[in-house]
């Protein structure tokens, strides 16, 4: 509250010398006529914004969403470095508006976090390609591509092979690609070459991306040789059947040292794909949360699961939300746990 009031001062500064006197005089048609504020000194006012942001809080802009927003923003920081992380949610911005996306880009190249949502891939690639000629983000520890607006034969690989020639692969914590929808054939494409350069990889998110069986085979190889990787979303990949779970289940077995885990969204309580998976689970004592939401788990897959969870000594959230068919069985066999959510 106090680093608001900060900037609330510093507006309120600006504000004040940007009135004309006649505005303080009690006759509204003469006040009427003194141009708002914002509308005269708009670079101005992002200055102050951005300027408080990079000093004060964790990311210097948040959800610039349209062109000329963004336009007054690359006006205010050309030739700066901004030094806090940055999101961008630009579902609205046009192509002419590629030259100022670059702009911003190339003045925060000192983030440590990059998020890309809801945005024309051919507007990121360009963007991309208009960069200085070894430009990269030297800090970058975090990168979210996630909600892209993929048509069906489009390409993911240009974007993230873009994208990666700007990244220091090795510096890399944690990788976001989640909600692209994207498919195995697309999600090894981008993945394959650059994986097993992200030697401190901790984070990988790829929920909502059609993986289904042949997605984990395919992944299998590669993140089993990932020892840091300590967080896992699987969410959403159609991976609800016994062959994919006995696929991810000989995954799993591979990586012990995951803390996170999430499998949500993926039907579960069918073709006994928990049957596969529960054993798997026995093995992974470092886990601290475990994502079973909207799985479709009935009593059966439930009281299956409550038989192991005592191997789990390190488990403290267990998310089960929105299993609707789990009946009371399944509920008296889990309440023992105060862990669980249902």
């Amino acid at each position: 509250m106090i680093r608001f009031s900060k900037l609330l001062l510093a507006l309120g500064a600006l504000v004040f010398t940007s009135m004309d006197v006649a505005a303080l005089e009690p006759d509204k048609e003469a006040a009427a006529k003194t141009p708002h504020v914002l509308a005269q000194r708009p670079s101005e006012i992002w200055g102050v914004i951005l300027g408080y942001l990079d000093r004060e809080s964790e990311n210097a802009l948040n959800e610039a969403t349209c062109g000329k927003e963004l336009g007054y923003i690359s006006d205010v920081i050309r030739g700066k470095r901004m030094s806090r992380g940055i999101i961008f949610n630009m579902e609205t911005i046009e192509t002419a508006n590629t030259a100022q996306f670059c702009t911003v880009l190339e003045n925060y190249q000192g983030v440590t976090s990059l998020d890309f949502k809801n945005m024309d891939p051919a507007i990121l690639l360009t963007a991309l390609g208009m960069l200085p000629q070894g430009f990269v983000f030297p800090k970058l520890q975090e990168l979210n591509v996630i909600e892209f607006h993929f048509q069906t034969g489009d390409s993911f690989f240009p974007i993230f092979h873009a994208l990666s020639a700007r990244i220091q692969m090795m510096q890399l914590r944690d990788l976001n690609l989640e909600y692209n929808r994207l498919g195995v054939t697309r999600v090894m494409a981008a993945l394959d070459p650059i994986l097993p350069q992200m030697t401190e990889l901790t984070s990988l998110r790829l929920a909502q991306n059609n993986l289904e069986e042949a997605g984990v085979l395919a992944l299998t190889p590669l993140l089993s040789k990932m020892t840091k990787l300590t967080r896992l979303n699987l969410a959403g990949n159609e991976l609800g059947t016994a062959r994919a779970m006995a696929a991810l289940a000989q995954l799993l077995s591979q990586m012990t040292q995951l803390t996170d885990l999430d499998l949500g969204h993926n039907d579960l309580g069918h073709a006994g794909a928990m049957a596969a998976l529960v054993p798997a689970l026995a093995q992974m004592t470092k886990l601290t949360h475990l994502g079973l939401a909207d799985s479709n788990l009935r009593d059966a897959e439930a009281i299956a699961l409550a038989l192991v969870l005592p191997q789990m000594t390190k488990l403290t959230d267990l998310n089960l939300l929105i299993n609707d068919d789990l009946g009371d069985a399944g509920k008296a066999a889990l309440a023992q746990f105060n862990f669980v959510r249902l």
